[in-house]
């Protein structure tokens, strides 16, 4: 229906999305808008000028290559800050990820307290009044092997990743999508699917 009259009328759509956005819930919002993008990964997009912080929270010393793997997709423009709870697996995540190319990369030792949210919030709340146009959040996420939900968590765990981290392409595309639709604010990968 917006895609209609957004493209079939002279009516300012933006006026819908702002009174949506001001009155509705956010998840009926994303229910009813069919809020979902699937963003292609491979496609060569300019790289968009924009201040990007990446905040990166390691915890489990099994993904630290999987998450390394990962950070070589993420622009050389932005700046990198990966936060642990534990100086000795920092000391590793520091010579570990020392190969790494962003503008600037950083390494915060965290309270243990909250995990991933409390990195988030409390550890690297400073971020959050810095001069960035984007910051993306993500985190490693493993389930107990051995167990029933081993694949699922593993299966979560990648689509956390692939829906933040998949490519430098994909991370442009997600910034061009941001900056088309400066209503949507937040992106979130998608939820886990799994029997």
């Amino acid at each position: 229906c917006m895609d209609y009259i957004d493209r079939c009328t002279d009516y300012e759509i933006d006026l819908i999305r702002r009174n949506a956005i001001r009155t509705g819930k956010v998840r009926q919002l994303y229910s009813a808008g069919q809020m979902n993008y699937f963003l292609p990964d491979d496609v060569p997009m300019p790289g968009s000028g924009r201040k990007i912080a990446v905040i990166m929270h390691l915890y489990y010393p099994e993904l630290f290559d999987f998450c390394h793997d990962y950070a070589f997709n993420i622009p050389s423009y932005a700046d990198l800050y990966i936060t642990c709870s534990n100086p000795d697996k920092l000391e590793t995540i520091v010579g570990r990820f020392a190969d790494v190319k962003t503008h600037k990369t950083e390494y915060r030792l965290v309270n243990n307290r909250g995990q991933d949210i409390s990195a988030l919030l409390i550890g690297a709340r400073d971020i959050f009044n810095m001069d960035y146009d984007y910051i993306a959040f993500v985190h490693d996420k493993m389930s107990f092997y051995g167990t029933i939900d081993q694949r699922a968590g593993e299966g979560f765990r990648d689509l956390i990743f692939d829906s933040i981290l998949k490519s430098e392409g994909y991370i442009e595309n997600v910034i061009q999508l941001l900056e088309k639709n400066p209503h949507i604010g937040l992106l979130t990968p998608a939820f886990p699917m799994s029997g």
